[in-house]
């Protein structure tokens, strides 16, 4: 980009006579380039030296001759050997290395709010098609809630998402929760009433939440793309209370899904919400 400048300088400098003998000596000029500025003389006499940049040319030149322009200097360019021509649409490949102006930053989506949802449309909940799901359940399992040790909990705590994993053995290893899979995303719910007592990052689980309903029965939510606004450590939720959206948070790839699990057991120990006892959601009666 020096080379341009450099060109389209002495050839203003040309005007006058000494410019045209400097450029000469040091990067000969083609045809097109020395015609070109002959012709527009009288156009770039106006232009002070001192301030020349690609807008000052622009307004002094028509857009037919600034596009011969363009081509010239770029290709005195290419022959002294300062710059490689390459593909692009115009004009960023000349502007480059000259005054640039970074994009803003694109606007933040808003954040929405919690919303409640008293009565869960829920229906009965399928199994990802066209998908291999691990430790499916062997009979249908319940359509809305289960009662763990008083607690009536939702065992699908999303909208219009499939189970594309379930609890089990997976892999040689445990896996501690439910799967639940929308490749479009879609909202999280609140498995019943509680409190959130846990709101963070980790780069196994991503963005996670963990909610307390009371008698030892606790659950957790992991890959979510975004908490809801009031979605904060210590906030009281109600079942079915948007907490947050499905996302694929981790420090790997995976596909776009909530990771839900059911956890029993007292928090207050060395490991916190790590130190409870996972549990399959299906092996629980159907609450009502």
């Amino acid at each position: 980009m020096g080379m341009i400048r450099t060109v389209v300088t002495l050839g203003l400098f040309g005007l006058s006579g000494v410019g045209g003998w400097l450029a000469g000596s040091f990067y000969p000029a083609p045809d097109g380039l020395k015609h070109l500025v002959g012709e527009q003389a009288q156009s770039l006499a106006r232009i002070d030296p001192r301030a020349l940049n690609w807008e000052a040319l622009t307004n002094a030149l028509p857009e037919a001759r600034m596009a011969q322009l363009r081509g010239a200097a770029t290709t005195a360019a290419a022959l002294a050997g300062e710059v490689i021509i390459v593909e692009r649409s115009a004009p960023e490949q000349f502007l480059e290395g000259l005054e640039t102006v970074p994009a803003p930053p694109p606007p933040l989506p808003p954040v929405p709010e919690l919303t409640s949802r008293a009565s869960p449309a829920q229906g009965i909940l399928q199994l990802c098609p066209r998908m291999s799901v691990s430790n499916a359940p062997k009979q249908a399992p319940p359509a809305q809630q289960v009662l763990v040790q008083g607690v009536a909990l939702l065992v699908d705590p999303t909208l219009d998402a499939c189970l594309s994993s379930g609890f089990g053995l997976r892999n040689g290893q445990l896996h501690k929760g439910l799967d639940y899979h929308n490749p479009e995303g879609g909202p999280i719910l609140a498995a019943a009433d509680g409190v959130i007592i846990e709101k963070k990052y980790r780069d196994d689980y991503g963005n996670m939440l963990l909610i307390d309903h009371g008698g030892g029965v606790y659950t957790r939510y992991a890959h979510l793309a975004s908490f809801m606004e009031g979605a904060a450590m210590g906030a009281q939720v109600k079942s079915g209370q948007e907490i947050g959206l499905m996302g694929n948070t981790a420090a790997y790839r995976i596909p776009v899904h909530l990771h839900f699990e059911l956890l029993i057991g007292d928090y207050a120990n060395p490991k916190a919400s790590f130190g409870l006892e996972p549990k399959d959601p299906f092996g629980f009666p159907k609450a009502g």
